[in-house]
């Protein structure tokens, strides 16, 4: 019982398809690697206000904690 008729391959367009295919996934990944810095920036933004927050809740000056940690 046969299985049925080979399709000839398209060399040409598969490759092409292909080549489509990785350059869709590589800007997909330069726009994560993007958005992580952003996310990122803006963690340690928030991290450097609690801080500030922080240090003058304390009632110290900035050179006191820093003098403090050293």
């Amino acid at each position: 019982m046969p299985r049925g008729i080979r399709k000839t391959i398209n060399y040409e367009e598969e490759i092409m398809k292909t080549q489509a295919k990785i350059t869709m996934h590589t800007n997909s990944i330069s726009e994560l690697r993007e958005h992580l810095k952003q996310l990122t920036s803006q963690k340690e933004q928030e991290d450097l206000r609690a801080l500030q927050t922080a240090i003058r809740n304390s009632g110290r000056t900035i050179e006191e904690v820093i003098s403090s940690l050293t």
